[in-house]
Order: C-alpha cells, then sequence, then structure tokens
C-alpha cells in the first residue's frame, strides 16, 4: 500500500495559553466545520515524510478523521492510501 500526504487548509482557534484547536476543515470550495477533537498529541505517521507532527482525532460530519499540523513546516495535513 502507497500512502500521500495531503495539504488541507484549516481554520484553528489559539487560546492565550498556547493551545491550538482545530474548528474547520476546507476541502476545495466546501467548508466543515470540526465537530469534536478527540485526540491531541505527538505522532509520527509512518506512511508519510514528516517532522515531529501534533496529530489531531476530529469528527467531520459524524466520521472519525485524522488531521496533522507539522510545526516546522506550518503545515497541515492528512494522509490518504492511494492505488498500487
Amino acid at each position: 500500500m502507497k500512502y500521500q500526504k495531503i495539504p488541507v487548509e484549516v481554520e484553528a482557534k489559539f487560546l492565550a495559553d498556547g493551545v491550538m484547536t482545530p474548528k474547520s476543515v476546507f476541502a476545495g470550495s466546501q467548508k466543515f466545520p470540526i465537530e469534536r477533537v478527540m485526540y491531541r498529541g505527538k505522532h509520527h505517521p509512518m506512511e508519510v515524510s514528516c517532522l515531529a507532527p501534533i496529530k489531531f482525532v476530529i469528527i467531520v460530519s459524524g466520521q472519525m478523521k485524522q488531521l496533522y499540523f507539522e510545526p516546522s513546516t506550518m503545515e497541515w495535513f492528512t494522509i490518504k492510501e492511494i492505488p498500487d
């Protein structure tokens, strides 16, 4: 199986104590509100190349998704499986 790192646009809220919480994800011209953040922590996905990302497990449209923020590049991404 092959995987691809997919850049995504994210709207996030930053609190005074530095905590960052994603609020919405954009796909094309559509905005998808994040209903809930289930998990936030450092996690390196072995499927793609990245440097010390923060993993968010989120609920969007009733479905659990994984979202990553890479502080060194200031980029948000998700991972997609691509057929061989």
